[in-house]
């Protein structure tokens, strides 16, 4: 086995790539960032020589190509090799790829990535890679430097025990503890300055999604965000119907107001049936339930939620046409099935979100929805037909979704019709 180690330093980075003429390029990167005598790289030509590094010693930043000709694998399954190795599975590891198709994203993200970067794409920017990776960088820094505060404070305690003998002289011991004293008031610090981080991660998200999924996440009590999986979810979309010729007559102040309005009205709802807010989308929303936490209903849950949301919508509608002169409504469409879920996007920009055709085909259903209609999709009936009440299913002729093989069954929901409260009785 052969790595060729570039500088020692405090931050140790494994770089597999077969093309060495690439390592200037990655050193001077790195180096830019931490500083020259912050950083040591090493580097292996080949995969199974870093597999036998992983194995016998550990590493802050992992880079690696995820093409390696001759050698049968996969992108995804030289991803999982790496991430077998238990010290790796927390490792950040960057993914590097001249490979043009474009689903090698969602399998590299679902086998375990933290970034990834497609040296072949038209539309990639160098300056825009390096922030990327800068950005991933931020947080093996702040992890580094607040372990070996940890584990200086562990050696001063250890160190002072073992000087602590009767023969020590007063003035020994209390040089000792003073230092000891500097060294614990740093890891505090450092501690505070942690909880300050994620009460302001809890402040900044707590408006999109439920506290206690923030608070499960911080705590390291659910698999880590900005990791790739494919999980089993639930989508659901909503829209506003015809909101572009309602919004034409109101003045911008209102416009926000309304909309404000309307999405906290409705956030409120996924929120209480432990769905996420995904993203708002100009006057619609796209919600995910069943990720990033595990909820074996998140099928019933979305649905459940859908109803209310509609509820909650015809509720709110003479307020709005009191307040604004509009009386809007509301159509939501709903799928469930396997998809890619994590954290995407750039330096400039990122997100948790999901991707798959199980996002389109829940964006379309939304479409076909009419107002005050829930449409919801073939598979997620087969789920939940058993177990909503007041409510009944009418099946919907087929349709095509772009994206997807054949004709689909799609199904509305109606709520039951309650004879007494319709027919009189003549006496």
């Amino acid at each position: 086995m052969t790595l060729q180690n570039s500088k020692s330093g405090l931050v140790t980075c494994l770089y597999i790539e077969p093309d060495a003429d690439t390592i200037p390029i990655i050193k001077k990167q790195l180096e830019g960032w931490f500083g020259g005598e912050l950083i040591k790289i090493l580097h292996s030509p080949q995969l199974e020589p870093a597999l036998e590094a992983l194995s016998v010693r550990t590493f802050d930043l992992i880079i690696t190509d995820i093409h390696f000709q001759g050698s049968g694998l996969t992108p995804a399954d030289v991803v999982r090799k790496i991430r077998a190795h238990p010290a790796v599975r927390e490792t950040p590891l960057i993914a590097l790829t001249e490979l043009a198709a474009p689903q090698i994203a969602s399998q590299a993200f679902e086998a375990g990535v933290d970034e990834y970067i497609n040296l072949a794409s038209a539309t990639m920017q160098p300056r825009v890679v390096y922030h990327r990776i800068a950005n991933l960088l931020k947080r093996i820094w702040r992890e580094k430097l607040l372990l070996d505060h940890a584990n200086e404070s562990i050696r001063l305690i250890a160190d002072f025990r073992a000087e602590v003998t009767p023969s020590s002289r007063p003035v020994d011991l209390s040089l000792r503890v003073g230092e000891l004293e500097l060294e614990l008031e740093k890891s505090e610090q450092s501690r505070k300055n942690l909880e300050n981080e994620n009460n302001r991660l809890m402040r900044s998200f707590s408006m999109y999604v439920d506290p206690a999924v923030i608070k499960n996440v911080i705590l390291g009590e659910e698999q880590p965000l900005y990791k790739g999986q494919r999980r089993d979810i639930t989508l659901l979309f909503s829209d506003l119907r015809g909101y572009t010729r309602m919004s034409s007559g109101l003045s911008s102040e209102e416009i926000v107001s309304f909309l404000n309005e309307y999405y906290t009205a409705m956030t409120e709802v996924v929120m209480g049936y432990q769905g996420i807010v995904d993203k708002y989308m100009g006057d619609g929303m796209m919600c995910m339930f069943g990720a990033p936490l595990d909820d074996a209903e998140h099928a019933l849950h979305a649905v459940e939620a859908a109803i209310e949301m509609q509820n909650v919508f015809e509720l709110w509608q003479a307020n709005w046409q009191r307040s604004y002169g509009i009386k809007p409504n509301q159509g939501i469409g709903l799928a469930c099935g396997k998809a890619v879920v994590g954290n995407l996007g750039s330096f400039q920009k990122i997100s948790y979100t999901a991707i798959g055709p199980v996002v389109n085909l829940a964006a379309r259903l939304e479409s076909l929805a009419e107002a005050g209609d829930i449409v919801i999709s073939s598979d997620l009936h087969e789920r939940v037909q058993h177990k909503i009440k007041d409510y009944q299913f009418e099946a919907l002729p087929p349709i095509p979704i772009r994206g997807m093989d054949g004709r689909h069954h799609t199904w509305r929901l109606t709520k039951e019709i309650d004879l007494d409260e319709v027919l009189v009785e003549i006496e």
